[in-house]
């Protein structure tokens, strides 16, 4: 599972690059599937047929990065970001383009507070026409990955946001045989871009029950690392079908899995976008805790991720 983990991680995919860890994916689950593809928008969609109930399990596969969008004269090369990027925890980080250029981050002021307007990329280069032998406008950089285990159960790391969603998805997709439901499981693009690519599944698929599975940020909730899977009972913008929180405590308890409770008082955007184009379908959601997300020090208990997995399984 590991192995699968920081293969994940390692494939470079920034909102609207999504191609290459979509490709990873569907090699690692097309198995295991009755049918797969790619949306008009690069969702990847796999279709595990039954003849129950329409539910539709998503997550996404795009992560936060930075796009080129100037060279200087100097050769240093200037960004605009995806959205949630945290420029604090990003600057002076090791980055690398998805071609391999590598750089870092630098502010272009000591003491300022880092945005797009005033950080640059240093990849070396001591002219612009240097540069451009390297990097292209529109390029896409991120922070490099890395997996590091931290004691018996922990591991941080980045983008663990939300490439760990990917890797419960795909696990559970390979568990799952002799499901009743009609099960569809849609690797999202466009996350990081105002979730694009779960609006377009939801209202393309008309599902009959829709389950997000994402990070919960232990910063926004009273969720806690190492208690078990989340079942997410509000966020910011909206509240889960009551219907869909009892049928996940009840599987959860009926097939012993871990579980807890999650409402994010700060944060999210999805479900209030995923609801309006959802046909009226219930709506509910599946937690990972995770703590400093969107920096390259997230941190996740795989523990809550088998729990993760075990709930998506049960929902054949």
């Amino acid at each position: 599972m590991i192995n699968l983990l920081k293969r994940l991680m390692y494939t470079q995919g920034v909102s609207g690059r999504e191609g290459d860890i979509s490709k990873v994916i569907e090699k690692e689950i097309s198995p295991f599937v009755s049918e797969i593809w790619n949306d008009k928008i690069g969702n990847l969609i796999a279709h595990k047929k039954g003849n129950g109930k329409r539910i539709l399990i998503y997550t996404n596969m795009d992560e936060c990065g930075f796009f080129v969008n100037h060279i200087d004269e100097n050769g240093l090369i200037r960004v605009c970001s995806t959205r949630g990027l945290n420029y604090d925890a990003a600057i002076y980080s090791d980055v690398v383009s998805e071609n391999g250029v590598c750089g870092i981050l630098i502010p272009e002021t000591l003491g300022e507070k880092p945005t797009y307007e005033n950080v640059f990329i240093d990849i070396g280069a001591k002219s612009k026409k240097e540069a451009q032998r390297r990097v292209s406008v529109m390029d896409s950089f991120t922070c490099v990955p890395r997996l590091k285990k931290l004691g018996a159960t922990k591991y941080s790391g980045r983008p663990l946001n939300n490439r760990i969603g990917c890797l419960a998805l795909i696990e559970a997709i390979k568990a799952i045989k002799d499901n009743e439901n009609d099960l569809y499981f849609v690797f999202t693009t466009h996350a990081q871009a105002e979730n694009y690519g779960s609006k377009t599944a939801v209202y393309s698929i008309a599902p009959d029950i829709i389950i997000s599975v994402s990070i919960a940020k232990r910063e926004c909730s009273d969720i806690k690392l190492g208690m078990g899977a989340g079942i997410k009972i509000k966020d910011i913008r909206a509240a889960c079908s009551l219907s869909v929180i009892e049928m996940l405590r009840s599987l959860a308890e009926e097939n012993k899995i871990k579980y807890q409770y999650e409402a994010d008082e700060i944060s999210g955007y999805d479900l209030s976008l995923v609801r309006s184009v959802a046909h009226g379908a219930e709506i509910g959601a599946i937690s990972i805790p995770c703590e400093n997300s969107h920096t390259t020090a997230e941190v996740i208990d795989i523990d809550d991720v088998k729990n993760v997995i075990k709930l998506i399984e049960v929902l054949k």
